[in-house]
C-alpha cells in the first residue's frame, strides 16, 4: 500500500494559511493589498479586540463580479497572473492566489463585493473553507472582507497569538508602513468603535511621512532623491540626532511593497556610520523603484522579502544618495567636522555644571554610593589623584599618572556617574525632579503612545510626569534634574521603543534599568564638549566614588591606559 498521498484540499489550505497567516495582522496585510490592487482610493481597517474577534477591510475599489467572487475562494485563482513570463514582472502586491482561501480556512468570512456596472452586489459566507452561502445583496462599488473566529480550528495557531495590545500594535505597524508607500489613498483604522489612525490622501509623499512619522520630526527630515537609469530612489531620511533602539524605524520600500532588506538597510547604516552611536538605528523611510523585471518578490509566501538582479547596483546607490543628503542637509549634524571649518555639532547644549556640586546632588552621608572593597585602578590613590593635562578633541580627558598616561571618555564617565546615581536616588525615593514653566507637547504613534499608556504611572517615578493631551499627545511637566536643557522628545520614544521590546508589563526591573541608561546617556555631558579644568578635575572624583568607574552602563571602557614602559617601548626606549 503506497505511503504516499494526495492532501484534502482543506488541509492544503490549512497549511498554506500557516505559510500566509501568522497573526492577525498577517490577514490585515493580505486585505489591504487586495484592496490597493483593486485601485481604491479609500481603505478602512474595522477591528475588534486588537482583530482577534473581528476584522473588517472595506474599500472602494473596482470590485468583483459575482462568478469572479466565488474563483477567489478558489486557491491559486489570480487577475495577475497569466503566463510564466508574468513571474518575474510583477506590478501588484498580490498574486499568488492563496490569500483568500487561505484566511477562509482558518475563519468566518464574510465578502460582500460590486463592480461599477453591476446592478448589484454579490454576498459570499464561508466557514473553515467551506462556502455556507450565496446571495446578492445590495452595496456601494468596491469590496467588502470580514473575518471573525481567526484560527478558531486551529487552536495551536490561536494559543500563540499574544497579548490585545501586542496583536493591535502589529497591525498599525502593518497599515502604518503601507499607508507611507501610497500616500493617494485615504486610510483609516477604527478599533472598538474608537478611531485611532486616519491619514486622508495627500498629493505630496513627504506630507503622508511626517503625518505618520509625527510633527516633530518634520524640521528634521531630509528628502532623497536619486535616479539613474531606471533605478529610482526617493523618501526621506532624519537628521541623526533623531535616532532609535530598533531596526524598526528603518522603513524600506520596493516597487510599493513594504519589504524587510537587509541590503537596503546594511547601505543606510553604511552612510550614517560615524554620525550613530553604536546599537541606534537611523529613522528613514526609502523607496526604491526599478524595473519588475530586475527584482524577484516571489520568494516569500508573506512576499516579505525580496531578490534583485543587481543587489550591487541597489546597495552602492542607497548608500550614495543617503550620505551625499546626509552631507547636503545635515552638515551641522557631523560630528567629524573639523573645527576650522566652524561647524556645529547637533551634540552642543547647554553646559551642564560638573564643578561645584555633582548634577545630581546625591547626600552623602545618607545614600551616596560607597566604594568597594577593591585595589585601586592605579598605583596612585585613584582616579582623583591623576593630574588633568587637557582634553583631546573636547571628547577625551588627558590625564598623568606615576605609571603612565590616562585618556578618559569624558560621555561614558559622566553616563556611569549619572547610571549610579539614578539608582540609589531612585531606591532612597530621592530622585531630584524640575518642574518644567511651559510643558512640552510630545506627539506619538499608535504603537508608541500605547505603551507609554501603560508605563506612565512607573516613568512619574522617575521624575517623567506625563498627561494625556488629545489623541496620541502628551504634555511633559516634568523631568529628572540631570535632563534640563535636554530634549526630551526622543527619550521618550527611546523608552517606549525599549518597553515595547521586552515586554515591560512582566519585566518592569528590566525596563527600569533600562531607563536609568537612557536618562543617563541623554543627561551625560557629551563628545565635542569643552570642559574646564575644575570640571575635569570634579568629573574623576565622583568617578572615583563608584563601585564599577571603569565601563559605562552599555559596557564601553571609561578609560584606557598606557604605561610609561609600553611608551618607551613605541619610541623604542626598551629593546
Amino acid at each position: 500500500m503506497s505511503q504516499i498521498k494526495i492532501l484534502p484540499e482543506h488541509l492544503a489550505n490549512k497549511i498554506a494559511a500557516g505559510e500566509v497567516v501568522e497573526r492577525p495582522a498577517s490577514v490585515v496585510k493580505e486585505l489591504v493589498e487586495n484592496a490597493i490592487d483593486a485601485k481604491s482610493t479609500k481603505i478602512i481597517v474595522e477591528l475588534k479586540d486588537g482583530g482577534q474577534t473581528l476584522i473588517r477591510v472595506s474599500d472602494n475599489g473596482t470590485g468583483m463580479e459575482h462568478n469572479e467572487a466565488l474563483l477567489s475562494l478558489e486557491r491559486y485563482a489570480t487577475s495577475k497572473v497569466y503566463r510564466d513570463e508574468d513571474l518575474f514582472t510583477i506590478a501588484t502586491l498580490g498574486f499568488r492566489g492563496e490569500a483568500l482561501p487561505s484566511i477562509a480556512s482558518v475563519s468566518h468570512m464574510c465578502i460582500i463585493t460590486k463592480t461599477k456596472n453591476s446592478l448589484s452586489g454579490t454576498r459570499i459566507v464561508v466557514q473553515g473553507g467551506n462556502i455556507k452561502q450565496v446571495s446578492e445583496t445590495g452595496a456601494p462599488e468596491g469590496t467588502m472582507v470580514e473575518v471573525s473566529h481567526l484560527f478558531f480550528n486551529t487552536p495551536a495557531r490561536r494559543k500563540f497569538l499574544k497579548t490585545l495590545k501586542t496583536e493591535l500594535g502589529h497591525i498599525t505597524d502593518c497599515v502604518t508602513k503601507i499607508a507611507l508607500a501610497y500616500p493617494q489613498i485615504h486610510f483609516r483604522i477604527i478599533h472598538n468603535s474608537r478611531v485611532i489612525g486616519n491619514w486622508p490622501a495627500v498629493g505630496e509623499p513627504l506630507q503622508r511621512i511626517v503625518d505618520i512619522l509625527g510633527l516633530s520630526v518634520r524640521d528634521q527630515l531630509f528628502p532623497l532623491d536619486y535616479q539613474k537609469d531606471l533605478l529610482k530612489i526617493t523618501g526621506a531620511v532624519a537628521a541623526p540626532g533623531i535616532s532609535r533602539s530598533t531596526s524598526r524605524s528603518v522603513n524600506v520600500f520596493i516597487n510599493g511593497r513594504t519589504v524587510t532588506e537587509r541590503l537596503i538597510e546594511k547601505g543606510i547604516q553604511k552612510a550614517y556610520h560615524g554620525r550613530l552611536l553604536k546599537g541606534k538605528f537611523p529613522l528613514a523611510v526609502i523607496f526604491v523603484s526599478l524595473p519588475f523585471d530586475q527584482v524577484d518578490v516571489n520568494v516569500h509566501p508573506t512576499k516579505s522579502v525580496v531578490r534583485f538582479e543587481d543587489p550591487k547596483l541597489v546597495h552602492d546607490a542607497v548608500v550614495d544618495v543617503v550620505t551625499k543628503t546626509l552631507e547636503i542637509y545635515g552638515r551641522p549634524y557631523v560630528k567629524e567636522a573639523k573645527a576650522q571649518e566652524g561647524v556645529t555639532t547637533h551634540s552642543s547644549y547647554m553646559r551642564p555644571s560638573i564643578s561645584g556640586s555633582p548634577i545630581l546632588t546625591l547626600r552623602e552621608s545618607e545614600n551616596g554610593i560607597e566604594k568597594s572593597g577593591q585595589a585601586p585602578l592605579f598605583p596612585d590613590t585613584g582616579l582623583s589623584s591623576l593630574q588633568v593635562i587637557g582634553q583631546v578633541s573636547n571628547t577625551y580627558i588627558l590625564c598623568e599618572s606615576s605609571t603612565g598616561l590616562v585618556l578618559i571618555d569624558q560621555h561614558a564617565a559622566h553616563e556611569r556617574i549619572l547610571f549610579e546615581s539614578l539608582k540609589v536616588a531612585y531606591r532612597n525615593s530621592d530622585i531630584p525632579i524640575q518642574q518644567l514653566l511651559v510643558p512640552e507637547i510630545l506627539e506619538l504613534n499608535f504603537r508608541e503612545s500605547d505603551i507609554l499608556d501603560s508605563v506612565r504611572g512607573d516613568l512619574q517615578g522617575l521624575g517623567l510626569e506625563m498627561e494625556p493631551f488629545g489623541w496620541r499627545t502628551y504634555l511633559i511637566k516634568s523631568v529628572p534634574s540631570i535632563l534640563i536643557n535636554r530634549e526630551i522628545g526622543p527619550l521618550i520614544k527611546e523608552i517606549s521603543e525599549l518597553a515595547d521590546e521586552i515586554q515591560c508589563s512582566s519585566d518592569f526591573e528590566t525596563l527600569l534599568a533600562e531607563c536609568f541608561k537612557i536618562m543617563s546617556c541623554h543627561g551625560a555631558i557629551r563628545a565635542n564638549q569643552e570642559l574646564r579644568k575644575e570640571e575635569m578635575e570634579a568629573l574623576l572624583k565622583q568617578l572615583d566614588r563608584l563601585e564599577n568607574p571603569s565601563h559605562c552602563p552599555h559596557g564601553r571602557p571609561t578609560w584606557i591606559i598606557w604605561t610609561m614602559r609600553r611608551i618607551e617601548k613605541e619610541f623604542k626606549r626598551l629593546l
